[in-house]
């Protein structure tokens, strides 16, 4: 009988509780993995930033902004251009595109050098320019890919928006996509609007608080609540919000300033913010629910009414 029973309960009873344990143990090693990337930076260590060059209307700003970024850190830059081959292209027709790709890249270098910035320059040949990116950032180890676009409606622009959007995918490493209106020294006063509390916003807040620190600029963290919300809740929101900054990064906290600001219409609030700000930081997850998606269809419309210098950032570790 108790052989019976054993062999037909035990089974049972094993499936039913084993499943529970291997969860249980399963959400336990995520909320490590959640406490472990809180406590650190991704930007701790010394900055290798890979730049990819490709435009001359927005390398310099680029170089410029990469140069801020490590010039206190002991870092270098990595300026990348890629002679793109495809199917088709005849040799002198490639040649022609090999000695762009070779000119651009030259002027780089010497913007680099003029800016005393640590820099190793790169030349790649590829069918596949995303692919080429971050191929080149995860054989160069580096920990930043920094790359530039404009407010363009064209299919130029729509194109490059493709190649922005298939870094952010396919990259090991964080991808800071930047629209720089004016020179990178100039860009003092940051906004970085928080959707949550994740761990991708607060190391969306340490980037913000890198370039803030290089550049003697402050931070200020928008976060919208509610329209209903009490003025007691708000200030238990802000305390929260600073707790939160605090526990992974002691050394932000006193030097971000922290905006709670109840509304309904939360992309109207962050365009008429905008306006008193030279740069606004924002996470690109946000901005991209489905794939496919490419910059010029990114944020609509709020990406199109933002008139500063903005910054999209993603970080697939998360």
């Amino acid at each position: 009988v108790l052989m019976l029973v054993t062999s037909t309960i035990g089974p049972i009873l094993t499936q039913s509780f084993g499943n529970k344990l291997v969860l249980s143990e399963a959400d336990a090693q995520l909320k490590s993995d959640a406490e472990s990337s809180l406590t650190s930076s991704s930007f701790e260590n010394s900055l290798r930033i890979i730049v990819p060059v490709y435009n001359p209307s927005t390398q310099l700003y680029l170089i410029e902004m990469a140069g801020l970024l490590v010039k206190d850190r002991g870092g270098s830059i990595l300026p990348l251009a890629i002679a793109q081959l495809s199917t088709g292209l005849t040799e002198p027709e490639f040649d022609q595109t090999l000695s762009r790709s070779r000119k651009v890249l030259d002027k780089a270098t010497k913007v680099s050098q003029e800016l005393d910035i640590k820099h190793k320059p790169l030349l790649r040949i590829d069918n596949d320019i995303a692919l080429a990116i971050c191929c080149a950032a995860r054989e160069q180890d580096t920990n930043l890919i920094l790359m530039g676009y404009q407010k363009v409606n064209t299919i130029k622009s729509r194109l490059l928006g493709n190649v922005i959007e298939q870094v952010f995918r396919s990259s090991h490493c964080a991808v800071v996509v930047m629209r720089l209106l004016a020179q990178p020294s100039t860009l003092k006063r940051i906004l970085v609007p928080l959707s949550d509390l994740s761990p991708q916003n607060l190391d969306l807040i340490a980037f913000a608080q890198l370039l803030a620190t290089s550049n003697q600029g402050m931070v200020t963290c928008l976060y919208i609540c509610p329209s209903a919300t009490s003025i007691p809740r708000q200030q238990e929101l802000k305390g929260e919000l600073a707790e939160y900054i605090l526990k992974a990064q002691p050394a932000l906290v006193s030097e971000v300033n922290i905006e709670i600001i109840p509304n309904g219409d939360h992309l109207g609030i962050i365009v008429n913010m905008s306006q008193s700000f030279d740069l606004i930081f924002l996470n690109a997850l946000d901005f991209q629910p489905t794939p496919g998606i490419i910059v010029s269809d990114w944020g609509t419309p709020l990406l199109s009414q933002i008139n500063c210098s903005l910054a999209l950032y993603s970080d697939r570790s998360f």
